[in-house]
């Protein structure tokens, strides 16, 4: 059987169409996978200026394009910038590549990044990290929220016979007088007074423990918080860059823990309150008796 010559160079044509489609197919290149947590998290609250070692892990099963690490957050000021994150863990470079060999050597596979949070971040507003990164056939980001704790300094609170507000806001840093608090109980989280006889000992307690303590005008929606002594001292609480998870590492309140605790001057209590929010109590000077006081130092969850 003869074979037209233009019709087998057609019918090549098409064959040559049809391997070169299949081909392209085969080799299809996926994007990377890509995750950046923090103890498995991917949000969380810090100290304004804190380093934070997040993890991340990138692979790709071809050749990187890009990666990138970018931070967005509220100044002081309120007005919102946008960064590239520095990692401190490889020289303080900036996150920003597009060479595969750059980001096959720093970072493929499992990796422990380093950012320090910016020093003039808005204390309780949120910012958000995000990390893209790409190969020839799509792209990948990761998304890390976070906060900067509020810190309330010099706060004072009376006992039983004093003058001064015995209940205490962590969100808000407001001291409230009883009939204040009883009013609206909902956030008052750290109450103070002085239990005891014949010896009235200075006591942190949460707003629903004062009934079994019998102290008077509890209202209905008391809140209970917990409390644990830890073994941080005062430069520990005052430093803007220490790790705040690492402030809980063996001095996590649960629900099984006090509602009230003895204090002293220079003791460093955590408690955990009835939204779940953590947060740290400096013991910066008592004044013992049912007409003394306490003045107090807190960093909270916002």
């Amino acid at each position: 059987m003869k074979i037209n010559a233009q019709s087998f160079i057609w019918l090549l044509f098409a064959g040559l169409i049809g391997f070169s489609s299949c081909s392209s197919d085969e080799e299809t290149v996926p994007s990377p996978t890509l995750t950046f947590t923090l103890n498995g998290a991917t949000a969380g609250s810090f100290n304004s200026g804190e380093t934070i070692e997040f993890k991340m892990d990138l692979n790709a099963a071809n050749d990187f394009t890009s990666l990138k690490g970018t931070l967005v957050y509220t100044k002081s000021d309120n007005s919102s910038t946008t960064v590239t994150i520095k990692d401190a863990n490889n020289a303080d470079k900036s996150m920003d590549y597009t060479k595969n060999s750059d980001i096959t050597t720093s970072y493929k596979g499992t990796k422990i990044v380093k950012v320090a949070i910016p020093a003039d971040a808005k204390v309780g507003a949120e910012w958000t990290i995000t990390v893209s990164s790409a190969t020839s056939g799509g792209s990948t980001s990761a998304i890390f929220k976070g906060k900067v704790v509020n810190t309330w300094t010099a706060k004072l609170m009376g006992a039983q016979n004093n003058a001064n507000g015995s209940y205490f806001k962590s969100s808000t840093g407001e001291v409230l007088s009883g009939s204040n608090a009883s009013s609206a109980p909902a956030g008052v989280d750290i109450t103070y007074a002085a239990i005891g006889s014949p010896l009235a000992f200075p006591i942190i307690l949460s707003y629903s423990q004062r009934s079994a303590e019998g102290l008077s005008n509890v209202p209905a929606g008391a809140e209970k918080t917990y409390f644990v002594e830890t073994t941080l001292v005062p430069a520990d609480f005052l430093s803007a860059t220490k790790s705040w998870t690492s402030c809980f590492a063996n001095a996590m309140p649960t629900s099984t823990s006090p509602q009230k605790v003895t204090i002293a001057k220079d003791k460093i209590f955590a408690f955990k309150n009835a939204a779940g929010k953590m947060g740290l109590i400096h013991i910066q000077d008592v004044v013992d008796g049912i007409d003394g006081s306490v003045t107090i130092n807190v960093k909270a969850e916002n």
